[in-house]
């Protein structure tokens, strides 16, 4: 596969091929390439925004730990949609 798809890394493609023979499973990324050869082959795939979301519905960590988390990614320049990520630091800062 790697020749095929030599711009998703070869831990990504893992991932990808994993997922194939695992139908009950789904994959976090941020990778725009893993994205998309997901949803052509109907994988669910989500990012790390989804997650925080998920863990701040299900109440697993405060508010506050997860604008910590996010402040701190962001300062490691991680790449997120800077409106998605203010919108969750207000929510998140909120007296």
């Amino acid at each position: 596969m790697a020749p095929t798809y030599k711009r998703i890394s070869p831990a990504d493609l893992s991932l990808y091929v994993y997922a194939l023979h695992h139908p009950d499973c789904m994959i976090i990324t941020g990778d725009r390439r893993l994205r998309s050869l997901c949803a052509d082959h109907n994988i669910p795939v989500h990012g790390v925004l989804w997650l925080m979301d998920m863990m701040d519905e299900r109440g697993v960590v405060s508010d506050s730990y997860l604008a910590d988390a996010l402040e701190e990614m962001i300062t490691k320049g991680n790449f997120l949609p800077e409106g998605d990520c203010d919108e969750r630091l207000m929510r998140w800062r909120e007296p």
